[in-house]
């Protein structure tokens, strides 16, 4: 057994499955197999199979490592992707410790705003996306001796479409290997796909057993997922049949795993205090959070050890399902569900819903337990929920809008209709994209003897070279022609990290513009960059403002590292980013770059309407015109007094960022706007004198734009007529 695995061996007090049986030996002899075969027939592609925590993540780079296969090409390094970037961080940082080297040398990390990684690191963990993004400027992946996917199961975009650049690869490449790493064992489409060799791993060690109770899935019905799962596990730690282990429990989401962490919690103090149970493990026990968006150091506790006589209660979302391990989990409670987003290209809209997970989920869930000791999952709904479930949960490319991967696809000379995805994308979803790049100006068709391609406009380019959506790097380029492009890169920092705000509704302060959320995001970074620029060697006061103005610290630290690193490329790309025009005089300029990528996110709110804002639509569909109206401003917009929407003559019109369904409809980050710079800014969209426009569906909001054209055509000194 070489050091590193008896380390693994020390850190979990139990050999993992993957380090038994042999499996170091058939899984080297396979890889080495597989680099003689032919190109064409049977490509150098092994997909293994293995439950999560068999260990395939963190060992099989090193397997790789140490039977030569580095210093048999000439490429060094051996690259592992992974769908989040906290597991990218976590495993990196635990294989260095195994290999005892310092985390950057021969072990590191890469991820969005975090390189962890030198000129002599071996092993590399990142996340799909980055490696999708070292494509441009490395497409034969030369300095990669092997490169393995990891959770290909999850169906990312990243991952399909690296599956699919990597089987074209493996024709121009003798010296590649590729390793595909599945928690499922259902992978007759990837094995197909490639023509693969397959492996699998045993993972469970310890037995676990399923309990569906039928009064818990009653109760599911009832009085809802959050309070049946912490009925569940107070009824765990009561029992005095139970033996003492950790507990994994399963919420949709961030809002759920925060309240159920507080309210057990206090439990836990209550009971602490009683005399009954003040010596018992109860008294003993923690509660902790696990999900994307917290803190690092957060995070890492739910790896520590609980109290003497105690034990570690987590909540967590999907994260928890195959990204992490967490070792002294003996029981899991499983609501069977989880917060999903669904992009509808018919409508244009995204649907966020707490939705059934499928089978495959389940069963990963269950795998959470079973690790150290038996283990039990409490599924919290019946046996005949759990067979109606779907089998598997769909790949991102049948859910997502496709705009920005698309770009990246065609930056990477790839034609999206004629590529090898592993399952083709939905016609309509494709055409969506592709239509809202043509419209951006992204992207223009060129004939070739092999056919029509796709290539990139002067435009596309400097959008595939900024790391956001289409939408906002149109708007930055804009920005950049009239002068704002410091106030927009404020804006698009803030707009395209999650998560900004610690409460669910942001209240006053001086950063507050009632009548912009876009405004309220720019005053807000510019309250920010002053406390920072102000201490730039004392954290506290930075703290103590996002306390006060109820952000995420870490949110907010992102924020500041892609706004320094979209004004590099910006300035790299010569869009300026040096402007003399103060935030109080830069709001007409600001719209009007922002309709740039946004033309199409207009809502007006009629006088005779009862039934919210409708949204302005050219030309829409059948499916279009369902949607157009019912809309609400979102709870987390400072632009949520009628009184406000009404000041002022005719309707009040509004830009918003993006729409969401969930329990309402939805509008997000919206501002006020005058109709005036709507004909200015976009005359080809909003003149009513074009013909294009005259196909809008409502004749009275046309009717509304006419008069409104009219007044920036009246003589200065003429009486301007009245807006109603």
């Amino acid at each position: 057994m070489e050091d590193w695995e008896q380390a693994v061996v020390d850190r979990t007090e139990a050999v993992l499955p993957i380090l038994q049986d042999n499996w170091k030996e058939k899984i080297v002899d396979t890889v080495k197999a597989l680099q003689g075969n032919d190109l064409m027939t049977n490509p150098r592609v092994l997909v293994i199979t293995g439950e999560t925590g068999s260990g395939k993540t963190t060992q099989i780079p090193q397997f790789l490592l140490s039977c030569g296969l580095t210093s048999s090409t000439g490429s060094r390094t051996i690259v592992c992707t992974q769908p989040r970037r906290v597991a990218a961080m976590s495993v990196a940082e635990q294989v260095a410790r195994e290999r005892n080297v310092e985390l950057g040398s021969e072990v590191g990390y890469k991820v969005r705003f975090d390189n962890k990684t030198t000129r002599d690191t071996l092993i590399k963990y990142c996340t799909d996306g980055i490696l999708l993004r070292e494509l441009m400027t490395d497409p034969m992946l030369d300095r990669y001796a092997c490169v393995i996917l990891d959770e290909v199961h999850e169906r990312t975009l990243a991952t399909d479409i690296l599956m699919g650049v990597l089987k074209d690869l493996l024709r121009r490449r003798s010296d590649l290997t590729v390793v595909l790493m599945s928690a499922t064992l259902n992978v007759d489409n990837f094995t197909s796909f490639f023509n693969a060799a397959a492996l699998h791993i045993p993972g469970r060690v310890f037995p676990v057993e399923v309990k569906h109770d039928p009064e818990d899935a009653a109760a599911l019905a009832e009085q809802g997922y959050l309070d049946v799962a912490v009925e569940r596990v107070k009824k765990i730690m009561e029992d005095p049949e139970t033996p003492l282990g950790d507990i994994l429990v399963f919420l949709p989401g961030a809002d759920d795993i925060n309240s159920a962490v507080d309210t057990l919690g206090a439990w836990i103090s209550e009971k602490a205090e009683d005399p009954e149970y003040e010596r018992s493990s109860i008294a003993q026990s923690t509660t902790l959070p696990l999900y994307g968006a917290l803190p690092l150091h957060e995070q890492h506790k739910v790896f520590l050890p609980p109290a003497p006589g105690g034990r570690k209660i987590i909540f967590a979302t999907n994260v928890a399902e195959t990204s992490i391990t967490i070792p002294g989990i003996v029981f899991v409670v499983d609501p069977g569900l989880a917060k999903a987003m669904v992009f509808d290209a018919g409508r244009g809209t995204k649907t966020l819903s707490v939705i059934p997970v499928s089978k495959a989920s389940s069963t990963q869930r269950k795998g959470r337990a079973g690790r150290t000791a038996a283990g039990v999952v409490y599924r919290l709904y019946s046996e005949a929920s759990y067979n109606a479930q779907r089998e598997e949960t769909p790949p991102q490319f049948t859910t997502s809008n496709l705009t920005n991967v698309l770009l990246q696809m065609i930056s990477l000379e790839l034609n999206p209709e004629t590529f090898a995805f592993l399952s083709a994308p939905p016609k309509e979803t494709l055409a969506h994209g592709m239509k809202s790049l043509k419209e951006l100006c992204a992207i223009e068709p060129e004939t070739t003897p092999r056919g029509r391609v796709w290539r990139l406009t002067k435009i596309g380019k400097t959008m595939s070279a900024l790391p956001i959506a289409p939408e906002l790097s149109a708007v930055l380029i804009e920005a950049g022609r009239l002068g704002v492009t410091t106030h927009m890169l404020s804006l698009v920092a803030m707009l395209e990290i999650p998560n900004i705000f610690a409460r669910r509704r942001h209240g006053g302060g001086p950063f507050v513009d009632k009548l912009s959320d876009h405004f309220t995001f720019i005053n807000l970074y510019n309250e920010y960059a002053g406390v920072m620029a102000r201490n730039p060697d004392n954290p506290v006061p930075l703290k103590a403002f996002c306390q006060l103005a109820g952000i995420n610290d870490r949110a907010m630290a992102s924020v500041v590292r892609l706004r320094v690193h979209l004004a590099e490329i910006c300035a790299d790309c010569g869009l300026d980013d040096v402007s003399s025009i103060p935030v109080g005089d830069a709001k007409v300029p600001v719209m009007k770059a922002l309709l740039h990528g946004f033309y199409r996110n207009v809502c007006v709110w009629p006088k005779s309407s009862g039934g919210g804002f409708r949204v302005v639509a050219m030309m829409p569909t059948a499916e279009e015109k369902s949607m157009l109206t019912g809309w609400k401003i979102h709870p987390s917009s400072v632009v949520h007094s009628r009184e406000l929407m009404r000041t002022g003559n005719g309707q009040p019109w509004f830009l918003f960022h993006e729409q969401l369904v969930s329990s309402h409809r939805y509008l997000i980050c919206v501002s006020k706007i005058n109709p005036k710079i709507l004909i200015e800014a976009m005359p080809q969209i909003f003149d009513p004198d074009n013909p294009m426009v005259a196909a809008v569906s409502d004749k009275a909001m046309m009717q509304v734009m006419r008069i409104v054209k009219k007044t920036l055509i009246t003589d200065k000194g003429q009486k301007r007529p009245r807006v109603d």
